[in-house]
């Protein structure tokens, strides 16, 4: 399998979201969806119901993990030849890209769940900006600065908008049930290595 390193992302650098860089770039939108006080209620339930399970092994909740070092540590762990996963997912991806957007209402709001470096679903908006076909993108994920960064590289797109979701997948299903988002179609992605990650 050959391996799939360049950036699929597209140009130079540009700043973590913070402005300057971007030239003629709109601005970022990003969300914030999440219910402050009742996240860390349920994190802290989550955490002793873990750390005192009624039976197996102790673990803490992989929310943990996803702070704005272990998001950038993953991406870092993508791009290893070991980690063949990404670069496999990428191929598949690219055989059917171009279907899959044309299967896709024009005017849907795409929600990304755990949305990453948007290195593979860059593929898929690609397509739907190739087709011309209008769409809303929605990346979700837990930390605005990852979204800020991510977002910042992705290319300007004529029929494509795009933007940031800052909340857990919860927070997302309840953003999704607002009035002017459950009338329009949507499509909810989930293109990752979870069923890899995602064991016992």
């Amino acid at each position: 399998m050959p391996a799939v390193k360049e950036s699929i992302l597209g140009g130079g650098r540009v700043d973590d979201g913070g402005g300057g860089g971007g030239g003629n770039r709109k601005p970022i939108d990003v969300i914030d969806i999440r219910r402050h006080a009742e996240a860390r209620i349920d994190l802290v339930a989550e955490i002793k119901a873990m750390l005192d399970p009624a039976s197996g092994p102790r673990r803490l909740p992989t929310l943990l993990l996803y702070d704005n070092k272990g998001l950038q540590l993953f991406e870092e762990i993508t791009y290893l030849d070991e980690y063949y996963l990404t670069n496999y997912e990428i191929e598949l991806l690219n055989k059917s890209v171009v279907e899959l957007a044309g299967s896709i209402a024009a005017g849907s709001i795409l929600v990304e769940l755990g949305s990453g470096n948007l290195r593979k679903v860059c593929l898929l908006l690609q397509a739907f900006e190739q087709l011309a076909k209008p769409v809303d993108y929605y990346a979700l994920d837990l930390s605005q600065q990852e979204l800020g960064r991510t977002l910042a590289h992705l290319p300007s797109f004529k029929h494509v908008s795009c933007h940031g979701l800052l909340g857990t997948y919860d927070e997302g299903l309840e953003w999704l049930k607002q009035p002017d988002v459950l009338r329009r179609p949507k499509c909810i992605l989930h293109i990752g290595s979870s069923i890899e990650r995602k064991h016992g």
